[in-house]
């Protein structure tokens, strides 16, 4: 599957975005509720305001990610690798 190309602030609600590689990408405010995340490598990307709610990010890959702000109500992060993530409010 290619990766999409994704701007901050698209919209990916309810997209199925497992196993992309997404490394260091500007994600930025990205509308992914209800996304399929699952195995979906993240490392460094910038999540900064995105929204999460109710997605699917087991086993994704978001260390050293920028989880800033980021809404992330219901979302799945079974085995997700968060070392060095930022997660502040």
């Amino acid at each position: 599957m290619q990766n999409p190309d994704i701007t901050p602030g698209a919209d990916m609600t309810g997209r199925d975005l497992a196993g992309m590689d997404l490394t260091r990408r500007d994600l930025g405010g990205v509308n992914f509720n209800g996304a399929s995340l699952d195995g979906t490598l993240l490392a460094g990307a910038n999540l900064a305001g995105a929204q999460l709610d109710g997605a699917s990010a087991v086993d994704a890959d978001l260390s050293r990610s920028n989880l800033t702000g980021a809404r992330m109500m219901r979302a799945d992060l079974t085995d997700a690798g968060l070392q060095g993530a930022n997660l502040q409010r």
